[in-house]
Parts: structure tokens; C-alpha cells; sequence
């Protein structure tokens, strides 16, 4: 009932609007999920989300404006609001074990592919590939999830070369590993000694190979030492000489003592077989043997002017004996 007597004005009393905002962490949580704002009125506080391995930057509108508490709502309605993350960076250590990797870390950021990985170095050995502290293999490629730090490891696999023996045979070793059993040659006259290098480092079952490449091993060989037992026979070796010779395989015999029969000519030493073994004789026998003495009668009619020439022989030595036997035989 209009009770006022003359004209009047009224004015009108509005109250905002209050709407709903929801809030969109994107892959984060944030509490509460939603927020009640008024229209045309600060927005006010605004949650702190969280999401691992990244850190909260800023709140964004659907056009990407910043909003933050002071922002003043002008949307006529309901709206949402979107969280603008931050990937967390860390550092990622390479462990190149014995070998060696430059640089030797890197940053990496979450949730976004490593990028070039080096390559590491290692002498002797192949790089087989970066690997984490589960085994699984890490490449440029591979997201980064882990939210710490962290260190991959290289993986190395031994290089095989060929260790060629002087008798032709070959074997397979690895870098950085023992060789392993290595065979025994064996040579008529001989004893072996082992096997050796190019630098004269013997070369063992246990040694490490270290060579960057293929290398030739060389067998080692000492002379065998034997003994000729020196038969004379019926005569007789003179006082002083010795019965046994040592003797080298493969060299000369060497000096031989040079026996009397008395009415007989030395006609020099022979194995069992009937071969001549004299001085100059290079012995090649596996093993001792016996030599014996061969004689030959002299004569009667000659035998004083023989008996001289003997004594002679004995002095002047076996090369003689050839030279006394034709003039004997041609006096004759």
C-alpha cells in the first residue's frame, strides 16, 4: 500500500551471483576439488595441488590467463580452472665402470625423454648400452619417472681375439680374461719350456690378455742333454778318458777320447747301428746310446812300422787314421 502523499523513488538492492569453480590439477590432486566464488569479488584463496615430480606453478583459465586469489571473477556462471605444472629436474650419473664417459652426468627432467646419451669408452671392450639399477636398459628414448636422482651403469662385453700359436693352431681368448688351457707341444730332442710372446713375456694358462688385437705366441725349446757310453770293445780307453760323453741334441758331439788295442788300428766309433759317431758329428739321437769301438788288425809284416805310426795316431787324432790305413795298405 503506497502510504507516501507526493512523489518518491525506489532503488533496487542486488546481491551476486555465486558460482561453482572446479578445479583441475591435471594428473595432480588438489583439495577441496571445487570452489564457491562470487561475481565481480576477489576469487580468494586458492589450494596448493601436488603431483609427483612436478612442481605447482600458477592456475590457469580455459583461454590461459592467470588466476590467482586476487584475480576478480567476471564469468556469469560456473567455470574451471587448470593447474600449469612444472617438471621437476634432476641429475642422472653415468657409471662407466672401468671405462670412461664425457660428461659424466646429466639433467634429465621428469616425465620427458632422456635425449642423447654419450658413449663411453673402455680398451678391450664393447659398449653394450646403459642400464638402471633394475637391469632394464635406459636409451635416449626412455622417460625419465624416477623422482630422485639417479645413476645408470654401462655395460661392457669383453672383445675375443685370436691368439695364433708358431705351430699354426689358434685359439680364441677374451680381453681381460685369463687364456685358459693352452696346449703342450712336444719336438724330437727337446724340452719345452712354454709359451712366449713378442716381448719375451712367457705366456701361462693364468695370464690376463691384455693385448688390444690378435698376437703370436712362440714355443720355447731347450737342447735335451744325453749321455754316449763309449764301448771299446777288447781294448781299452786310455787313463783319465772318461766312458761317458755328455752330449747336446741337435749340435755337434764335440771332442771324443781315442782308444788302444795293441796290434790294432782304431777305426773310430759307431752306435749299434754301424753309423759313425765322430766330432763333428751333430747328435741327433732321442735318448743315450752306447758307441763301440772298431778295430782293425795290423798285419805282421807291417806291423812295427804300423806300431809307430799308432803312436803317432794317438797324437795327431782320428783324421789320421784314414791317411795311416791307405799307406799301411799301400806299403803292403
Amino acid at each position: 500500500v503506497y502510504t507516501v502523499a507526493g512523489n518518491s523513488t525506489v532503488t533496487a538492492q542486488w546481491t551476486a551471483n555465486q558460482s561453482t569453480v572446479k578445479l583441475n590439477a591435471k594428473g595432480g590432486k588438489v583439495t577441496p576439488a571445487t570452489i564457491t566464488v562470487t561475481y565481480d569479488a576477489a576469487i580468494g584463496k586458492l589450494p596448493l595441488p601436488q603431483r609427483t615430480g612436478y612442481y605447482f606453478g600458477v592456475w590457469i583459465d580455459s583461454d590461459e590467463n592467470i588466476v590467482t586469489a586476487e584475480t576478480i571473477y567476471t564469468i556469469a556462471g560456473d567455470s574451471e580452472l587448470f593447474v600449469w605444472w612444472v617438471p621437476r629436474t634432476y641429475t642422472l650419473t653415468l657409471d662407466a665402470g672401468e671405462g670412461t664417459v664425457d660428461p659424466a652426468t646429466l639433467t634429465v627432467t621428469f616425465d620427458a625423454a632422456i635425449g642423447t646419451l654419450p658413449v663411453p669408452q673402455r680398451e678391450g671392450y664393447t659398449f653394450e648400452g646403459w642400464f638402471d639399477a633394475e637391469g632394464k636398459e635406459v636409451t635416449a628414448e626412455t622417460v625419465y619417472t624416477t623422482t630422485d636422482n639417479s645413476t645408470v651403469t654401462a655395460k661392457w662385453t669383453a672383445n675375443k681375439y685370436t691368439l695364433t700359436l708358431d705351430n699354426g693352431e689358434q685359439i680364441e681368448v677374451a680381453y681381460g680374461q685369463p687364456i685358459g688351457t693352452l696346449p703342450t707341444p712336444e719336438r724330437e730332442g727337446y724340452t719345452f719350456e712354454g709359451w712366449f710372446d713378442a716381448n719375451g713375456n712367457e705366456v701361462t694358462a693364468e695370464t690376463v690378455y691384455t693385448g688390444n688385437g690378435t698376437m703370436t705366441l712362440t714355443a720355447k725349446w731347450s737342447a735335451n742333454g744325453y749321455a754316449i757310453k763309449l764301448e771299446p770293445g777288447e781294448g781299452a780307453l786310455n787313463e783319465g778318458d772318461p766312458d761317458l760323453i755328455g752330449v747336446t741334441y741337435g749340435a755337434p758331439v764335440g771332442e771324443m777320447p781315442v782308444p788302444v788295442y795293441e796290434g790294432y788300428i782304431f777305426m773310430g766309433w759307431y752306435d749299434e747301428d754301424g753309423v759313425l759317431v765322430a766330432e763333428d758329428t751333430v747328435y741327433m739321437y732321442n735318448g743315450g746310446i752306447t758307441a763301440y769301438a772298431e778295430w782293425e788288425q795290423i798285419p805282421e809284416e807291417t806291423k812295427d812300422y804300423t806300431i809307430y805310426i799308432v803312436i803317432a795316431l794317438v797324437v795327431i787324432a782320428g783324421a789320421v787314421v784314414a791317411v795311416v790305413v791307405t799307406k799301411k795298405r799301400a806299403v803292403k
